[in-house]
């Protein structure tokens, strides 16, 4: 006859509760720590950190930095950590903007950067300068620094300076409104 399945499991339980405590006392943040690592693994997409890596180093460095903070300190701190450092990066391409000496191409009518386009050539005595971004005064010292040493370092006596800015844009309020016509 085969004892009662419920006494059994009252026998090993008492067995366990008072033999093998002590291995089993951590457990519980065991069990924890892998439920939290199953569930972290699918929210971490690591190919597409390896593209983000390859389309934008600060970008990388932000979604590096929220996720050490996320991981260190927590969900909240980790998101503030990742958006400060964001911030950071808005602000150094705001104040330091890219800029590009141009040269029109001799097949064509193409203006190109002369940095990523050698053969690209000048018009005597005029210096075509483009700034990827609209001028105010966080960036206008570094544009102007910049503007001078193309200046110095133009093979000829630049008498002109073209300088090229990208079109004003306009808001989405100012984009919604209908127009006065």
């Amino acid at each position: 006859m085969m004892p009662p399945v419920g006494l059994v499991a009252a026998v090993i339980m008492v067995i366990v509760l008072l033999i093998l405590t002590g291995p089993f006392q951590y457990l519980p943040e065991t069990t924890l720590a892998t439920i939290v690592l199953f569930a972290v693994r699918g929210l971490v997409d690591i190919p597409a950190l390896r593209r983000l890596y390859v389309v934008s180093l600060p970008e990388f460095i932000a979604a590096l930095a929220a996720l050490a903070g996320v991981l260190v300190f927590g969900m909240l701190e980790g998101i503030v950590i990742g958006v400060l450092v964001s911030f950071l990066n808005l602000l150094r391409r705001a104040t330091s903007p890219s800029t590009a000496v141009l040269g029109y191409l001799a097949e064509s009518d193409v203006f190109v950067s002369r940095a990523t386009h050698p053969g690209a050539r000048e018009f005597p005595g005029v210096l075509v300068f483009r700034a990827e971004t609209g001028l105010f005064y966080a960036n206008a010292p570094t544009v102007k620094q910049r503007l001078l040493k193309a200046v110095e370092a133009s093979d000829e006596p630049v008498k002109v300076v073209a300088l090229i800015w990208p079109p004003p844009q306009r808001s989405t309020w100012e984009q919604s409104r209908p127009s006065k016509r």
